[in-house]
């Protein structure tokens, strides 16, 4: 298997990963009765929320189309900004 193939499903990995932290995260807020503490204004987290995740999307693609010095640094950047939002 090619680096960018195993890259891009890694990426793939982390997705699905964040997709079922917070659906699980939702579950037990909602289990527990919790209200959901949202810091800021609802809108303006949900969109910088859609944007993290969308990270993880469009490396899938850019990891299997860009060549190998661009898709490293890109991928090191990425991972950064995933990991730092998620810890």
């Amino acid at each position: 298997m090619k680096i960018s193939e195993k890259l891009s499903t890694l990426w793939i990995i982390v997705v699905m990963n964040i997709i079922f932290a917070d659906i699980l995260s939702i579950f037990i807020e909602l289990e527990t009765k919790n209200t959901l503490e949202i810091l800021g204004e609802v809108k303006t987290t949900m969109a910088l929320a859609a944007l993290i995740l969308n990270i993880p999307i469009l490396m899938i693609y850019f990891s299997r189309s860009l060549a190998l010095k661009p898709n490293r640094i890109l991928n090191i950047l990425a991972s950064f900004i995933t990991i730092t939002r998620w810890v």
